[in-house]
């Protein structure tokens, strides 16, 4: 059974609060008049506490049988028998700490046993033990055991013990949110209430020592008990009556006492022992709580049969001294008497036992039960949904008392199934303590009711035409106190119940009280007022009263009371200006925040309770319910409940429904409606299944005091939920409280809903009622005066009033109170052109009597009373104010004349206190209402009802555009000074700020000036000003309509009225310019000269720069003067207080900009200047505007607190995807960051408080206190928005294109550390209009462009005397004018870009170099991926550098360079960080792009990231800062190249290459991708080109792939690979190996990794010659074999290894290896493949491995190759042509090296560097040198050619030496190709240098002997004779000029060789030698001798000296064979000889 606490409930913190605070209620008492004897818990084998391991034990003397050790262990028992009693000795281990409270001692059965006497340091306490049949005796001890010691003596000489344990201790932890709060940000927790710093509460315990336990929610119960007798305690957390299986406490019940923090056993242990206060009922005490040192436990140890209760036993006083000696005999040092106890039960649905996560639930034999995580985690508690406390008091100490209750309800009822009630604060039989609990109370109707009801028994009505039965009483006994009754008079046109008797006027009380007795005596009494107006209201009635059409239906089509309530619709009450907001709670939490309950969380429940005194039910947290299978458990989600909803005594923050479909009910009513105004129920709300215990639903504080008489207003909405016809309704019972000076909590008024229907039972006939159709929620509202002003602070508290647990199950949402302090009303009554204001003043009738505290008289009586009044200018009144602190003084130095005559300072007027004895104000007049005018001083009346005031007119001499106050005296002095007025700003005086408007409108940054917001001239913020002119409408006279003729033009003038209108004067006194005034020569210059303005002569001095235009000259009527232009011209050059912007006179100007530069405003003169033409059209009188700065302007700037910016003002753009404008929303936005935030006043300033200081910096919010949350649009470069900022009539404020959803900023530093984030949190309106006046103009943001929008902001104040336990879930109170624009641009980066760059130096940083990609540079279709802009005007396609989510082309040839850049240093702690970049050690690189003020770098602008959902939309988008090198894929497209491109961002996704490779040639390739297979080379056989869209996967497609067509023919260099062969048959291989190239292998497998080399050829199937277009990486995981046919053969997987990092990149690293094998060990060649995707500089890899290779290489190709060396010199001779880069290999390229002598292993290892990465430059100073003379020997045949080159170099020597010279590489893929080498020593070489060209012999290779042509090249640099020389035919051939042609055959060698006299050094020639001699094998197994002159005689010896061969021959060349070896030739022509080594291969 339910009912509601009338008092406080606050968080029990601590013990001493529990005495003022419990609830005066009672729990479920069953008496008896016996103590419970006798052990009724259990001690269970898997939950004692065994001393630990290294615990040692002695005895004295020796047990006679067992070991003593096995007592410690339970092992098995010992015996002692002897002459002496029994000492045993425990010594603990060193780590055993805790303190032992109970020691139990196991006794074998059927042992005598006497006394135990228990030591330790904690003192000696002695047991007696009688016989008993029980082994278990428990020995609580007085004080806690700490010591290592323990001494047990057994008095007794028999003895047969079993143990030695203690009770384990249940450990206590803080609940699990405060752990999952740790990564919420400031904004994400502020709207919440939960108390993160309040995770523990302290008991005080026995006063020794002090405890705490978990904070949760408290729910007290208070019972009344005799002394003597039995209470059963049953847990409110379950379903009404019956089965106890439904409750939710299936996780966890711990019951111990509150007092102690321990259980409740006694020291009693003698015979017929009492051992516990609190005992199992003993109905149901099959299966015993289990006994812990502090708890006995039920869950999850035992089943749910406890649920019925525990008995708790109040002992007399004599028992209590007998049974707890240690507490009745410790004096006061004891906090434990007799005189009242708190049980508590700690209960729990979760199963988050201990404090590991991943505690186990299983036990040894692997069962899952909760019952073992909670042993397996050490006995750790559970978060806990909430506690329950029953505050049991003596009767005899204190009796129940008297119970009052004034309530008020609503007079008119709607159908319910549960009758009305009121109900008892305890149960019956708590009133009845005294006489043990007999007998019964009486309730009856009181005589003297004027509202129509009466009582009955039913608690429910099924039928609403048939009323429940009427008795005259009703009686409560035992647990009952509920009283019901029942409205009399029904409506039968809507089913609605009334009080109201027939013939009731609509005004008189309607009141019943009702009357509980006991006896003759009352204990309670129910005061109920009844109030019209009051009903609930449905969504559909509230939304019809705002005047919405509700299903083709509106207000006029309905009758009814109801019909005329739209006064009390929350829209109305909340826009209502004279209600300003007291407390709230709306529930509108960050639906981000659910994001941190993990995934095992239900969506749609806020995962964090409110503060723990708010509410005294159970918190549920949204976790799903543990899967449960046969009793085991399958998924442990943490929730044990029966559904995955709140239940059985808990409540949830939840935008879910239970009656709803997946609610958790399992029933499917219909959702309540959305639609409606902001004021309706929106996003989360609370939901409570109520228990049948007194509960509180809400508490809310106000920030401020309440004002006398002031209105207080209560709005809410509330709802109910059946889930059947069957099940009660809700009711909830509202209570403002006011807490006393003593901490005392009164009522104030109390407000009950009644029963809440539900609409889907309901029948009425009444919007929003509609049987199982509707499910709506219901408004809730009161309001009343307040006349308590003595309470300290005040609270809403919202209970439960519902008739049983058996339904009320209810929601509550947006709960607002509201208070409208007395107010005075001005307003002006009519527009005047510079006249004296008529205004009319008005004062609330009833508000002001109850303010002077007079009472209104009626009939014939009458009394005259007065009030005093005055205008006050506010300006005037702070300033005054601010000097000497003093109101009165402050007020008369600042009030207005009143009256025409400005006669008066003070007005009284006098009023009758009979209202209608005042005369009558006449609405339509004007001099008929006049006051304080001929003589008349007396108010008028007006208004009916509630709604009567007085009022009058009358003339003030107030200025336009200016803000004042009226202040009202309330009773009247007569006094003519202005002592006994309030200070105007005090909360609760009666004052009223007005303005006085003036017939043209000053337009302050586009909107009209409203003088009351002097928030918007702040100092430091610039201001737009400009004019609105009006006209009187012709059509309506008396009101005013814009000027739309043409344009007109102000002067404007910065100084006082005075100074304008009064004479000039010097600083001596004297008049200037005789005496003529700047109103004057302003009104004469526009009579005459209305275009005339400034000349400017900025070489003037100062003083004379500015001139009135020379055409405004003194005209002969005098009307404009000489003197009138010198004060002009004086003005114009006089300097402003803000001469940055203004000098003091500005003539014609249609708008001034202004800046507001210190506090003290501005004064300012507004002159409109007339043509001609307009003479009479507007109102020319100048206007007044004084702008009064309310303090100075915050700032804020986008950005991160630890960066150093170049400025501090300086706003960063935001970089930002058009993704994440679509995705953005109000549930998803955009988190950007804020930094430097200054409030607007520092210490020192005038004003500032520093008890009053800003707390933060928030969204500028309205007079309404609604937040300013647009996002303004003011500037793009997006063409399709262009026209609208170039309209000179642009409104900032028109184009919405966002909302804001929080804005939070505040200083978060500590001198330069930081302590927090500053965020906003945004959304885009995308595809959304932006203005209400045209539906086609909408937000569609473009990709590559630009859109600046603002944001308004100002600072939010929080006084820091504010309480430190005050309520946070309340908004800070907003006290400053000055509101902030901020403004940010955001910079729209297109998802796909190309890279414009193709020369070295270009900055990745650059926007301009990076262009939005069409669909036809990806490749894709049009309107696809990409989307496609229209018109000429985006043809320009610009772009911005690329983000996270870019995907990126560098196109054919491009070239980018990346380099390290980055904010260095401890980001979020520090601040200054600083930008470190690489880029001052690139001096050829450009520089990144800056802002369009050339001062700040791109880095300083913000990037927006976000995480992106497989739909491609983004979620938790944020800024970050900028970063270089980002992207998620890049596409390289041939020839395109990227150096250090390992400094890309890691998270970039995939990197794609192109090959682009001609057809029937051999290349050498690497891949700079790792990943890479040789089944990834296929392409579409369509047209040999992988020309898909880019960036999709590409896998293998039979019916687009063929990989026979083309044919990719793959080989690599001297390994092992094969051709592969799968036999079908055997499912065996053959593998076929040769050296040198492999054979052409087909394995799918073989991987190609970065820094290794392949070769490969693309052979067409038919004469296709188009080059073929690889695409690589490919997402294969396995390839096919197929046969000629097409058929499939074998399919192999990729292996993962194979995969690794498929699609990147080489990783970033300083260096790395590469490991190259030769099969064959004695081949010193190894092909090398550039791992980079840019050069490789040979320089720096050869420097880098120059132990292991020679500095040249070898690039081959099919129709040519390419050497180079780097000789001793440092220069590179290279068979390249002139203008290549020797020194660079191009990406995608292998080559050749030479292992060093010294590295003779078949394995190479080889070093790269990120330095060696280079981009190749036509314009490099790096490429080849040709200083010195080379000749170059090209041979061709066809298109193929091969090239040698001789150099000529001082330091070289004749012979081949490695370093000087490359070898000759003959490669078996050159067949095809004449290889061109000459000859040094006997080397055949590619690149000869030589310090002599006398004699070297070239010749060529050819597959056959045809002609080949050699190309000689660079004859001429060596200015001397070169030649050709002909052996076989003895002739020279000279080369001329630069270039020679020869024709020689194929396969000549020894004939030719080149000759002559130069030498390097230049200074002689040489003799050429006819006799030159030449040894060398150029052929394999060949020797060849060639000479000038025929060579006579040829020995070849071998290594040892032995003679091999001899020769005789007359010949200039001979060629002979010889076995692989090397040898020494000797040949000799006879006259001259030569000797030279030959190795033969």
């Amino acid at each position: 059974m339910k009912h509601t606490s009338l008092f406080i409930i606050q968080t029990v913190r601590s013990l001493s609060l529990l005495f003022a605070l419990f609830l005066l209620s009672s729990g479920e008492e069953l008496w008896a008049q016996n103590a419970v004897y006798g052990d009724q818990m259990r001690v269970v084998d898997g939950y004692r506490w065994w001393f630990p391991e290294g615990t040692t034990i002695e005895a004295n003397p020796s047990p006679t049988f067992g070991n003593l050790n096995d007592i410690i262990k339970q092992s098995t028992f010992c015996y002692f028998n002897g002459s002496q009693e029994v000492t045993i000795t425990i010594h603990r281990t060193a780590s055993d700490k805790k303190p032992l409270s109970i020691l139990v001692v196991q006794f074998t059965d059927n042992s005598y046993r006497s006394d135990i006497t228990v030591k330790s340091e904690a003192g000696e306490q002695r047991f007696s033990l009688p016989f008993n049949s029980s082994d278990f005796v428990y020995l609580p001890l007085n004080k806690p055991i700490t010591s290592n010691t323990i001494e047990l003596t057994f008095h007794t000489t028999e003895l047969s013990l079993l143990s030695i344990f203690s009770l384990p201790s249940i450990q206590h932890k803080a609940a699990k949110w405060h752990g999952m709060r740790e990564n919420l940000t400031k904004e994400q927790k502020e709207p919440d209430t939960f108390q993160d710093g309040e995770e523990m509460f302290d008991l005080i315990g026995n006063g020794l020592e002090s405890r705490q336990v978990q904070a949760t929610h408290t729910m007290v119960d208070t019972i009344y008990m005799k002394p003597g007798s039995k209470v059963t305690l049953t847990l409110p957390n379950k379903y009404g009556t019956g089965d106890a299986s439904q409750n939710s406490m299936n996780s966890y019940v711990r019951w111990y006492s509150y007092r102690t923090g321990k259980t409740y056993m006694t020291e009693q242990l003698t015979a017929n022992p009492v051992y516990d206060l609190l005992t199992p009922n003993v109905q149901n005490s099959n299966i015993p709580p289990v006994r812990f040192d502090n708890g006995y436990v039920i869950n999850p140890l035992t089943g749910t049969s406890l649920f019925e209760g525990m008995d708790f036993y109040f002992p007399t006083d004599d028992e209590f001294k007998e049974w707890f000696p240690s507490f009745a005999n410790a004096g006061e040092d004891s906090k434990i008497d007799n005189k009242w106890y708190a049980v508590a039960c700690d209960v729990s649905q979760y199963t988050d036992y201990g404090t590991d996560p991943d505690v186990s639930n299983k036990d040894k034999d692997g069962n899952k039960l909760n019952a073992n995580k909670f042993k397996n985690s050490g006995y750790g508690e559970p978060t806990l949904t909430h506690r329950i406390i029953y505050y049991i008091k003596s009767v005899e100490e204190e009796k129940p008392p008297y119970e009052e209750y004034t309530i008020n309800m609503p007079a008119t009822r709607v159908r319910s199934y549960t009758n009305e009630l009121v109900t008892l604060s305890k149960a019956a039989r708590s009133y009845l303590a005294q006489s043990g609990g007999s007998g019964q109370l009486t309730a009856t109707i009181e005589d003297g009711k004027t509202a129509e009801i009466y009582l009955t028994n039913e608690r429910r009505f099924s039928d609403a035409n048939t009323a429940s039965p009427e008795v005259s009483a009703v009686t409560l006994s035992g647990d009952e106190r509920i009283i019901s009754f029942c409205y009399r008079n029904q409506n039968t046109d809507s089913k609605t119940r009334t009080v109201i008797p027939s013939g009731h006027n609509g005004t008189d009380p309607l009141r019943a009280t009702i009357v509980v007795k006991n006896g003759e005596t009352p204990v309670a009494r129910f005061h109920l007022n009844f109030v019209i107006g009051g009903r609930l209201l449905t969504q559909s009635m509230v939304n019809l009263l705002d005047g919405e059409n509700i299903e083709g239906n509106r207000l006029e089509d309905y009758t009814g009371e109801w019909t005329k309530l739209s006064y009390r619709t929350p829209k109305n009450i909340h826009e209502n200006p004279d209600n300003e907001v007291l407390t709230e709670l709306t529930m509108d939490y960050d639906e981000s925040v659910e994001n941190s309950a993990g995934t095992n969380h239900i969506t749609g429940y806020y995962p964090y309770p409110m503060r723990w005194n708010s509410i005294s039910y159970g918190f549920y947290d949204g976790t799903k319910k543990q899967d449960v299978n046969d009793g085991e458990i399958v998924n442990d989600y943490g929730f044990a409940g029966n559904k995955s909803c709140a239940e059985w005594g808990n409540y949830a923050i939840t935008k879910n429904y239970v009656e709803c479909s997946g609610g958790g009910w399992d029933v499917d009513r219909p959702l309540p409606p959305t639609e409606g105004d902001d004021y309706a129920p929106q996003s989360y709300h609370l939901f409570v299944d109520a228990s049948d215990r007194p509960g509180t639903i809400l508490r809310a504080p106000f920030p401020q005091k309440l004002c006398s008489s002031a209105q207080l207003t209560v709005s809410a909405w509330v709802k109910a939920a059946r889930p059947g016809t069957n099940t009660d309704n809700a009711g909830m019972l509202f209570t403002i409280m006011g807490e006393t000076a003593d901490g005392k909590y009164e009522p104030i008024y109390r407000y009950l809903t009644g029963q809440i229907p539900v609409t889907y039972y309901a029948s009425a006939n009444l919007p929003g009622f509609k049987a199982d159709a509707s499910n709506e929620w219901f408004h809730v509202y009161f309001s009343f005066s307040n006349q308590n002003t003595d309470y300290e602070n005040y609270f809403l508290q919202i209970d439960n009033y519902s008739a049983s647990t058996e339904g009320a199950d209810m929601y509550l949402d947006d709960v607002r109170v509201y208070m409208a302090k007395p107010k005075a009303h001005v307003k002006q009554k009519k527009i005047s052109c510079g006249a004296s204001t008529l205004m009319t003043l008005s004062l609330d009738w009833t508000t002001l009597l109850e303010r002077i505290g007079k009472t209104e008289l009626t009939g014939d009586a009458s009394e005259t009373s007065s009030i005093d009044f005055c205008f006050v200018d506010s300006i005037d009144y702070v300033n005054a104010y601010n000097k000497k602190e003093n109101v009165q003084e402050a007020i008369e130095a600042s009030w207005m004349p009143i009256k025409k005559d400005n006669s008066l300072q003070v007005g009284t007027l006098s009023f009758d206190l009979n209202f209608e004895k005042n005369k009558a104000y006449d609405e339509g007049k004007d001099k008929e209402n006049l006051v304080l005018q001929d003589n008349n001083n007396q108010f008028y009346q007006t208004g009916e009802g509630d709604a009567r005031s007085l009022i009058g007119d009358l003339y003030s001499s107030l200025k336009q555009n200016r803000r004042y106050m009226i202040l009202i005296r309330e009773k009247s002095t007569g006094r003519a000074d202005a002592s006994g007025f309030e200070d105007p700003r005090e909360v609760c005086s009666i004052s009223t700020s007005f303005s006085v408007e003036s017939q043209n409108q000053v337009l302050i940054n586009g909107e009209v000036l409203d003088p009351l917001k002097t928030q918007e001239y702040c100092t430091g913020q610039a201001i737009e000003l400009s004019m609105r002119l009006r006209i009187e409408d012709p059509e309506n006279p008396g009101t005013y309509i814009p000027y739309d003729g043409i344009p007109v033009y102000y002067d404007w003038y910065f100084n006082s009225s005075k100074d304008f209108e009064l004479p000039q004067t010097s600083d001596e006194g004297n008049t200037l310019f005789h005496d003529v005034t700047l109103k004057e020569a302003l009104s004469g210059l526009r009579a005459n000269y209305p275009e005339a303005s400034v000349i400017e002569d900025p070489n003037a001095v100062e003083g004379e720069r500015f001139k009135l235009d020379p055409k405004a000259v003194a005209t002969t009527d005098r009307s404009f003067t000489q003197d009138h232009i010198d004060l002009i011209n004086y003005k114009l050059n006089q300097k402003g207080r803000d001469d940055a912007v203004n000098r003091k006179l500005i003539l014609r100007r249609k708008t001034l900009d202004v800046r507001l530069l210190d506090d003290e405003g501005r004064t300012l003169k507004i002159c409109p200047i007339q043509q001609e033409t307009q003479e009479g059209l507007f109102c020319a009188e100048p206007v007044d505007l004084h702008m009064t700065p309310g303090g100075k302007a915050p700032s804020v700037q986008p950005g991160f607190e630890y960066m150093k910016y170049l400025e501090d003002t300086h706003n960063p753009a935001m970089r930002i995807g058009l993704k994440h404008i679509i995705s953005s929303t109000e549930n998803n936005p955009i988190t950007v960051n804020l930094r430097n935030i200054r409030f607007a006043l520092k210490e020192g300033d005038e004003g500032y408080d520093e008890n009053y200081q800003p707390d933060h910096v928030g969204l500028m919010r309205s007079q309404e206190g609604t937040n300013y949350n647009d996002i303004y649009l003011i500037g793009s470069t997006d063409p399709a928005y262009k026209e609208l900022f170039d309209d000179p009539n642009f409104d900032k404020y028109t184009y919405i294109i966002g909302k804001v959803i929080s804005f939070f900023a505040q200083p978060r530093y500590e001198g330069n550390k930081i302590t927090g984030t500053n965020i906003m949190k945004i959304f885009f309106s995308e595809g959304n209009p932006m203005t209400e006046g045209d539906a086609d103009l909408k937000f569609n943001p473009k990709e590559g462009y630009e859109y600046t929008f603002m944001v308004r902001y100002e600072e939010y104040y929080t006084p820091t005397t504010r309480a430190a336990d005050d309520e946070g879930g309340n908004e800070t109170d907003t006290f400053t004018p000055c509101y902030g624009n901020f403004i940010m641009t955001m910079k729209v980066v297109p998802e796909y870009l190309v890279w414009q760059g193709t020369k070295i130096g270009i900055n990745w940083n650059d926007d301009s170099q990076w262009k939005r990609a069409t669909y036809s540079d990806i490749k894709a279709e049009e309107n696809t991926t990409i989307p496609v802009y229209k018109g000429d005007e985006y043809a320009a396609n610009p772009g911005y550098v690329p983000m996270r989510f870019s995907k990126i082309i560098i196109p054919r040839n491009g070239k980018v360079e990346l380099y390290e850049a980055g904010f260095e240093g401890d980001k979020g702690q520090y601040r200054d960080v600083l930008w470190k970049t690489e880029i001052n050690n690139l001096p050829h690189m450009d520089p990144p792009a800056t802002d369009e003020y050339r001062l700040h770098p791109i880095q300083y602008d913000m990037m927006v990231y976000g995480k992106k959902e497989a739909n491609g939309t983004y979620t938790e988008m944020k800024t970050d800062p900028y970063t270089v090198n980002r992207c998620e894929e890049v596409h390289f497209e041939p020839n395109a190249e990227m150096m250090h491109a390992e400094l890309l961002h890691p998270e970039y996704n995939k990197a794609w290459v192109d090959y682009e490779l001609a057809p029937n040639r051999w290349y050498t390739l690497a891949s700079p991708l790792q990943g890479i297979v040789a089944g990834d080379w296929y392409v579409p056989s369509a047209n040999y080109r992988q020309e898909t869209e880019y960036y999709q996967p590409i896998t293998f497609e039979t019916n687009r792939h063929n990989r026979f067509n083309p044919a990719v023919f793959q080989r690599g260099w001297d390994e092992g690979n094969a051709a592969i062969h799968y036999d079908n048959a055997s499912g065996t291989t053959q593998n076929t190996i040769t050296a040198n190239w492999s054979i052409v292998y087909n394995d799918v497998t073989v991987p190609y990794t970065p820094g290794q080399g392949f070769s490969l050829k693309v052979v067409p199937k038919n004469t296709m010659t188009v080059n073929t277009l690889f695409r690589l990486p490919k997402a294969d995981t396995e390839y096919s074999y197929y046969n000629t046919d097409g058929t499939t053969g074998h399919t192999v997987t990729i292996a993962e290894d194979s995969r690794r990092n498929a699609g990147r990149l080489i990783d970033k690293q300083e260096s790395f290896s590469v490991s190259i094998t030769n099969q064959a060990a004695n081949n010193p060649y190894f092909l090398v493949g550039n791992p980079f995707i840019a050069h490789l500089d040979m320089n720096k890899f050869f420097k880098e491995n120059e132990s292991k290779v020679e500095k040249k290489y070898w690039i081959v190709k099919e129709d040519n190759q390419q050497v180079a060396i780097a000789n001793s010199d440092g220069q590179w001779i290279s068979t390249e042509e002139e203008g290549t880069t020797a020194r660079l290999i191009a990406p995608l390229q292998s080559f050749f090296v030479k292992r060093a002598e010294e590295q003779a292993a078949s394995t190479l290892e080889l070093s790269f560097t990120n330095e060696m990465q280079a981009l190749d430059d036509a314009n490099s100073s790096l490429l080849r040198s040709s200083g010195k003379p080379t000749l170059s020997l090209t041979a061709r045949r066809g298109d193929t050619y091969s090239r040698a080159i001789v150099a000529a170099r001082v330091a070289a020597t004749p012979g081949f030496k490695e370093d000087e010279d490359a070898e000759l590489l003959l490669d078996n893929s050159l067949r095809g190709v004449p290889v061109i080498y000459t000859v040094a020593g006997s080397q055949t070489a590619t690149i000869n240098a030589s310090n002599s060209l006398a004699n070297i012999p070239f010749g060529v290779y050819s597959p056959d002997d045809g002609d080949v042509t050699v190309t000689i090249r660079g004859q001429e640099a060596f200015g001397t004779l070169v030649e050709v020389y002909d052996a076989v035919t003895r002739t020279s051939r000279s080369l001329n000029g630069n270039e020679t042609e020869i024709t020689v055959k194929g396969n000549t060698h020894g004939r030719y060789f080149l000759r002559s006299d130069f030498i390097p050094t230049g200074t002689e020639k040489i003799k050429i030698e006819e006799a030159g001699i030449s040894i060398y094998s150029a052929i394999q197994g060949q020797v060849i001798v060639s000479a000038l002159r025929p060579v006579k005689e040829i020995k070849v010896f071998g290594l040892n000296g032995s003679l091999v061969r001899r020769f005789s021959v007359n010949t200039t060349q001979y060629s002979f064979n010889l076995p692989t070896g090397i040898y020494i030739i000797h040949a000799s022509d006879g006259e001259r000889e030569h000797t030279e080594k030959v190795i033969v291969r």
